[in-house]
Parts: structure tokens; C-alpha cells; sequence
């Protein structure tokens, strides 16, 4: 298994998916080499064969979160938002602890202009992640969102906070200038642009 998530994490997905058929011939009722392999499928564009793979996990693991937060990000990386936030809450619903797939639900409802229930999962993921600097995504989503809610301030202070626990974070930079700027803060909004070229220059344009 460990060589099949080395060559999934260089990209060889291919190489990946043989070693891990392989795997099931003789384990067929190994679940992590089924996750892997939908994965490996996943990454490669084949949809029906991810799923059944991600399937055949739930099948081995009924009761498993994190099992079902992977076939719902998959479903979601095939566009299927209705399925995959049917997995997302199953999961949500065997772990309420597991931040990943809050997130994973708000941007669902996102995409379907639930806002507020976006709002209220990014909350309870970061309430779960805490303070530290894995919480910035959730932080620069829940502003984005709070954007499209008209709340600028509310956003910009969620940008603040993301980008004060990854002070790297060019995409959080940016997009913290483009709401100071809206706002008409164009002194705070040049120097967020201008840290978001000072993190990330290759992609400064």
C-alpha cells in the first residue's frame, strides 16, 4: 500500500491502480486498497470505476466517516453534488468531530447558494480545528462566503485571520486587497496585494 500511495502522490496513477489490483487479488476485502484505488481512478477521470471502488469500502467499513467523506469528494470531483453531499452528511453524521467533511460540505452548499448553511459548517470546522494554522482554508472560505452574503467586513476579518495563521497564504492575500479595495481602503488593500506578489510573484498577474 505504501508504494501505491508513492506513486499516486507523483502521479503515477496508473502504476498505482495495477499494484493495487494486484493488492486485492489476494486481499479482496483489504478496504484501504479499495480507497486507494478510487482514488487512483478518481485522479485518472474514470468515474464509474472510483466509485464502485469507494463503494465497495463503504461495504467492507459501514460505520466509517472518513470512508465516506472520500466517495463524497470524489462524486463532488465528477460534478455529482447532490450524491456527494448525501456522503458528506453521512459522514458528518457518523463523526460530527470530523472537520474535513464540514468542509467539504460547505462547499457544496456553496455551489447550490445555501449560504447560510455553508456559513454555519465552515463555523463548526473551524470551532474543530482550532487555532492553528490548518484552520486558514476555512477561515479564507467562510470570508469568501461571507462576501457573497454582503458582508464585507465580516469577510475581511476572516481574511485577516487566515492569512495571520499562514502569512503565506497569496490566494488569502489577494483576495483580502480585492475586498479592502471594494471597500475603498486602498492603503490596506495595496499592501495585501502587495504580499500576495511578495508570496506568490510566479503568478503576480
Amino acid at each position: 500500500l505504501n508504494t501505491a500511495r508513492r506513486l499516486i502522490q507523483s502521479g503515477s496513477y496508473a502504476e498505482a491502480a495495477n499494484v493495487l489490483r494486484s493488492i486485492l487479488q489476494s486481499r479482496p476485502d483489504d478496504a484501504d486498497a479499495h480507497l486507494l484505488l478510487g482514488e487512483a481512478y478518481a485522479l485518472e477521470g474514470q468515474r464509474s470505476s472510483s466509485i464502485d471502488q469507494f463503494s465497495e469500502a463503504i461495504r467492507l467499513r459501514p460505520n466509517d466517516s472518513v470512508t465516506y467523506n472520500l466517495l463524497g469528494s470524489a462524486l463532488s470531483k465528477f460534478g455529482e453534488n447532490e450524491a456527494a453531499e448525501k456522503a458528506f452528511r453521512s459522514a458528518i453524521g457518523l463523526d460530527p468531530s470530523l472537520a474535513s467533511a464540514r468542509v467539504n460540505l460547505a462547499l457544496i452548499l456553496a455551489q447550490n447558494n445555501d449560504l447560510e448553511g455553508a456559513s454555519r459548517e465552515l463555523v463548526a470546522a473551524i470551532r474543530l480545528q482550532g487555532s492553528g494554522p490548518e484552520a486558514a482554508p476555512s477561515h479564507y472560505l467562510l470570508g469568501k462566503v461571507q462576501l457573497a452574503q454582503n458582508r464585507p467586513e465580516a469577510a475581511a476579518a476572516e481574511l485577516e485571520t487566515a492569512v495571520k495563521m499562514q502569512p503565506r497564504y497569496a490566494e488569502a492575500w489577494f483576495f483580502l486587497g480585492t475586498v479592502r479595495r471594494a471597500g475603498f481602503e486602498d492603503t490596506a488593500a495595496l499592501k495585501a496585494f502587495e504580499r500576495a506578489v511578495a508570496v506568490d510573484s510566479a503568478n503576480a498577474s
